[in-house]
């Protein structure tokens, strides 16, 4: 939802310092359901979150996922269990231990709460479970998840090949309890950049959103 804070940039007014980028605040407003711009009354900040003011990389990751939260979420209507994933995604971006993990975590944290995760532990041809001895494996874009080997040739044109560490390390996310203990998995670069490519082609096709702040993102914390 959006709200208009009249006379914000006064001397005086009572919002200076209330609010800023990636702040949890508790508000006020006078609801315009025809304009779809409410009056904002009162703000007091609850969370201010002092760790992305000192982190440009976590901060860039901060806006993708404002970016990508408001695109699944549509407007005026509740999501509280959506509103707590991103209120800990936001605490959680600049203390990931590896920075370029920490969105990708979250994007699949995301897609859980979602109802729509990959299906990482069956082939979905066959129905069969894939250890992670058997390999390699394939996941396609379209089914939504992996293809055992004797059924890889029925993937579509976005499949990618998985290998093992890779499967190990997307199970041992989806697994987690939170992005925190997701985290405890050290990743190496190209592991991280394989996950990176499966995730987008996921989320464009599954949920059908878009954002170049993505890439902006992955390419500023990769750097």
């Amino acid at each position: 939802m959006a709200t208009i804070a009249k006379g914000a940039h006064r001397p005086r007014s009572p919002f200076l310092g209330q609010f800023d980028l990636f702040y949890t605040c508790e508000i006020l407003f006078y609801a315009r359901p025809r304009e779809q711009l409410h009056i904002l009354k009162e703000c007091s900040p609850l969370d201010t979150r002092p760790g992305l003011r000192g982190n440009w990389r976590a901060t860039a990751a901060a806006s993708y996922f404002a970016a990508l939260f408001q695109r699944v979420c549509p407007p005026e209507a509740p999501h509280p269990e959506l509103f707590d994933l991103l209120d800990s995604v936001l605490d959680f971006l600049p203390r990931s231990p590896q920075p370029l993990a920490g969105p990708l975590i979250a994007e699949l944290k995301l897609l859980q709460a979602l109802g729509i995760s990959p299906a990482l532990d069956a082939c979905l041809a066959c129905k069969r479970p894939i250890r992670a001895d058997e390999m390699p494996c394939v996941f396609s874009r379209e089914r939504g998840g992996l293809l055992c080997g004797a059924c890889a040739g029925a993937a579509d044109g976005g499949a990618a090949v998985l290998a093992r560490d890779v499967l190990g390390v997307l199970r041992f996310w989806q697994a987690a309890a939170d992005a925190r203990a997701a985290a405890a998995c050290r990743c190496a670069p190209a592991q991280l950049a394989k996950i990176a490519s499966i995730l987008d082609l996921f989320i464009q096709y599954h949920v059908e959103v878009k954002t170049p702040a993505r890439a902006v993102a992955l390419s500023i914390l990769g750097s």
